[in-house]
């Protein structure tokens, strides 16, 4: 029962005439107004219970609605899980109600392809020092997937098939490759944050050298197999390289 109509019963009768009710009822009002601001502002912390529905035409009248806009991206920097480009209230909430299920990807290859792949990149490949490779091929949206392969496997020779650059004992090293460009690999703020993103769901004990766009040609080492004399084509390269350390990117090649 509401405060408006509770408060119209209560008082000797006397004072309960029409004046009298419609005085309650209206100090009533700003009861249940101050009322449903003292919950929203608790239930702002929640997701999907962040407010009510105060339409008195819809059907969900006064019950739990999903949280607002401005809220869920609070909740979502608390939670460190960003909205995604495009992404409704509706999809976000859910995602943030099971921020605990994806965060134990955090650290893996998994965890940082799906958060790149949320935040908008389309098509990353994470390769390691030592040849070691991934990338998500699946449509399911989890650890299903997730696809592993090996350039070239150090235990068939001295050095891996992948080398950033000489140091042939950094194996905890690792980058990303994009195949094509895009807005958000060609923009400074796009940039900015495909960094932020791996630095906040890499390995701790891993070092992220930074992302290869391939922008035209063949890049020695990619695809699978790619090496020095067995590719006619090879040559040609046009590749942007975004440090992994924010310093300013570079175009190798034409």
């Amino acid at each position: 029962m509401s405060y408006s109509t509770w408060l119209q019963t209560q008082g000797p009768s006397w004072i309960l005439d029409a004046v009298g009710k419609a005085l309650a009822k209206t100090a009533g009002a700003q009861y249940d107004a101050q009322a449903d601001r003292i919950l929203q502002g608790v239930l702002k912390r929640f997701p999907t219970a962040g407010q009510l529905d105060t339409d008195p035409a819809s059907a969900t009248f006064r019950r739990l609605i999903v949280g607002p806009s401005d809220a869920l991206d609070q909740i979502g920097a608390d939670r460190s899980l960003r909205r995604g480009p495009g992404e409704s209230d509706a999809a976000y909430a859910v995602r943030l109600l099971g921020a605990w299920d994806f965060h134990m990807f955090a650290g893996s290859h998994y965890g940082i392809l799906r958060s790149l792949v949320i935040a908008g990149y389309v098509g990353p490949i994470i390769v390691q020092d030592n040849g070691r490779w991934s990338r998500l091929t699946g449509s399911a949206g989890t650890i299903a997937d997730i696809t592993f392969g090996d350039l070239m496997l150090c235990v068939d020779r001295g050095r891996p098939g992948w080398m950033f650059d000489t140091r042939t004992d950094f194996y905890s090293r690792f980058g990303i490759i994009f195949e094509n460009t895009a807005a958000n690999l060609e923009s400074a703020s796009g940039q900015t944050i495909l960094n932020e993103i791996v630095e906040e769901w890499r390995p701790g004990k891993a070092s992220f050298v930074g992302t290869w766009v391939i922008l035209a040609g063949r890049l020695l080492g990619w695809p699978v197999g790619r090496i020095l004399g067995t590719d006619p084509n090879l040559g040609g390269n046009s590749v942007r390289f975004i440090p992994g350390d924010g310093s300013t990117p570079v175009v190798r090649g034409p």
